[in-house]
């Protein structure tokens, strides 16, 4: 899967994003691993709708409009829950659990992608 960091503030926040764009990453996502470094996450773009099923850990969940405004975040979402969709989101972001709170990332900010991801 390609990577490319993410930036809040011009400042690189998560220094490796995995981007789930093929049928197989976007339906393995995090199944299947033990945990997520506090320095990775995985975006799937256009995907305003997840789901923590068969996961073994509880995950920060950030939802982002199309241009990477952040519009939502559910903290400690834990394993066998759902998101439900929503017209604004047009992306989402995982990530560690309470990561989004210790990065910065609160409803408003924007999430820099390099390489034009949104």
């Amino acid at each position: 899967m390609k990577t490319s960091p993410v930036k809040i503030h011009s400042r690189v926040a998560i220094e490796k994003c995995y981007l789930a764009r093929s049928f197989f990453a976007r339906f393995m996502g995090l199944m299947g691993r033990k945990s997520l470094p506090a320095n990775e996450a995985i975006l799937f773009p256009a995907c305003n709708s997840i789901h923590t099923l068969f996961m073994r850990f509880p995950i920060d969940v950030v939802s982002l409009d199309a241009k990477g405004k952040v519009v939502k975040v559910r903290e400690a979402m834990g394993p066998w829950r759902v998101t439900f969709p929503s017209r604004a989101v047009k992306h989402t972001l995982e990530l560690r659990a309470f990561q989004s709170r210790k990065l910065g990332i609160h409803v408003g900010a924007v999430l820099e992608f390099s390489g034009g991801w949104i």
